[in-house]
């Protein structure tokens, strides 16, 4: 089982601009081993007992904030 606290966003962050809108696989020393534009052909592409993390890139035109109500 993949640590995600051992996974560093930061590292990849320009390669992530290439995946936007994409689901990416990301292992535990934070690289991207495969993506795509659904979970499912994600899935297909990990190879049969790998550990990964998967990931839903968000497009880059929007920001994730909170609002308070």
């Amino acid at each position: 089982m993949v640590n995600v606290n051992n996974i560093d966003l930061r590292k990849i962050s320009q390669d992530l601009r290439s995946f936007e809108n994409q689901w990416v696989a990301i292992t535990e020393d934070t690289r991207i081993v495969a993506s795509g534009p659904t979970y499912g052909e994600t899935v297909r592409q990990v190879k049969e007992g790998s550990d990964v993390v998967l990931l839903k890139v968000p497009s880059f035109d929007a920001s994730l904030a909170p609002v308070e109500a």
